[in-house]
Order: structure tokens, then sequence, then C-alpha cells
């Protein structure tokens, strides 16, 4: 199974809200694993450390500094772009995206991953920050920032960049060409409906949204404008059907179908 920008970017969700404790103490798990030991001070700012981390827990350290260990943003930074694996525009999901905030380019001082990029604005997860203090922060967050604080991005070589089903395991997603997939929503793809759950997996099976009831069949398709016999460990099997809008019509006692 390759390593994907969606397999990252759910590793790194699942770290919203970790802090370091005691407050101010850079004591963090990240910091652990990253040293090998528990550490404290100010000589152990932990964002850089956070994205080590990251790949670790993918499978995948030699998409960050070849396998190697960098606690520096800036060496990090200057690593990817002797790779050529550097760019100052157009974001994408997946990439590690380096920032100053005092306007000096040859230092980065801070480093996040890019969760989305929602119209211009640059939507990322990063670890030691916080709301009043961007880069030394204590908090795993998402964050949304401005691109004059940003100097540039790093694309590692994900080993899966193509464009539309992923299976994984059991599971199966759509990725778009920005790297990004559909979360908690429907999409129309190839003129068939689909639900993808708050991770990004294709749903298969019954269906509630807004108190009406649907089906996605095995292949994930919605079931719409037609008649099904599904089986229920309930009541064995039985027939439905579905309306143009995909939603499961019910009697209305009078004989017809809404």
């Amino acid at each position: 199974m390759g390593t994907t920008v969606k397999k990252i970017l759910e590793i790194a969700r699942k770290e919203i809200g970790v802090t370091e404790y005691p407050a101010n103490s850079n004591k963090v798990k990240y910091n652990t694993a990253y040293y090998g030991r528990e550490v404290s001070g100010a000589a152990y700012p932990w964002c850089c450390a956070f994205i080590w981390w990251l790949f670790q827990q993918a499978g995948a350290k030699e998409l960050f500094f070849n396998g190697g260990k960098t606690a520096s943003c800036t060496t990090l930074m200057n690593y990817y772009k002797n790779k050529n694996q550097f760019k100052t525009s157009n974001p994408k999901a997946g990439d590690l995206v380096f920032f100053n905030f005092d306007k000096n380019t040859a230092d980065a001082e801070h480093i996040g991953i890019v969760e989305n990029v929602n119209n211009g604005i640059i939507i990322t997860i990063e670890g030691n920050t916080g709301t009043t203090n961007d880069a030394n922060g204590g908090a795993v967050m998402r964050r949304e920032r401005r691109a004059s604080v940003i100097l540039g991005y790093a694309t590692p070589a994900y080993d899966e960049e193509k464009v539309g089903w992923i299976q994984e395991g059991k599971h199966w997603w759509y990725r778009h060409e920005d790297g990004s997939y559909t979360k908690d929503d429907w999409e129309l793809i190839e003129d068939k409906w689909y639900y993808f759950d708050a991770d990004g997996w294709m749903v298969t099976g019954w269906l509630k949204k807004d108190d009406k009831w649907y089906y996605l069949k095995e292949d994930g398709s919605m079931a719409e404008n037609e008649k099904l016999i599904i089986k229920s460990s309930l009541y064995g099997q039985e027939i439905y059907c579905f309306g143009n809008d995909g939603h499961m019509l019910k009697s209305n006692g009078r004989g017809a179908l809404v």
C-alpha cells in the first residue's frame, strides 16, 4: 500500500488537541519519540519533530529528510530545495509548509502540513502552535494561514499520486487532482452519487441524512429511481423503492409512495 496524502493527514487530524505538559515546557510525546527520551526546556521546540513523527507513524520515514532526523525547519526546507521538491505557490494537500513571521526569508521559523486550500486560504495542521504564539504555542492545531507569512511548500515524494478511485485495504476513497478528497458529504462522480464519511472513506449500506434514508450499493453508488431487494438481519429479504433523489420511499397510507 502506497504512502498517500490521505494517510498522512488522517494521522495528523487525530493529533489535533494534543498539548505539551506542563505548559511552556516542550515536554510532549513527539519530542520523546524524536530524542528517545523525555526532554524539556527552551532548547526543544517541536514543530519539526511533530512532522517527523507523522512520517514515522505512516511508515514513510524516508520521505522526511531521507529517513534522517532534523528538528530545524530551515535545514529541512533547504533539504527539499536541494531535492527540487520546493515551490512558492500552488500548495496542495500533503505539502509541508514553511513559515517565517519576521520577514527573514532565509529562516524558516515554523512548519506545518497543508490539509486543504479553500479560496486562497491555506488550512494547515501544525505542531507547537497556538493562538498567542504562532511558532511556539505548545499545541497541535488546525490553522488558517495567510500567504504573507509563508516561505514556500515542499512536496514529499508520496508513492500514491494518481487521481480517481484508490483502494486501501477494504476501503475506497476518491482523490481529486489537487490531492484533496470529499469528507462527510456527497459527491457526484461519473453521473453517480457517492457518500464519503468524516475520514473520506466511501460508504456502503444504509445512510440516514436529514431524516431521510438512502442506500449505497455494494459499489458505493446511491440507489435512485429503482427497486431493490435488500437483506436484513432482522427481517430477511425485503423490497425497497427509492426516488429520483435517492431517498427511500414510504407509503403515505393512501396507496402512494412518497
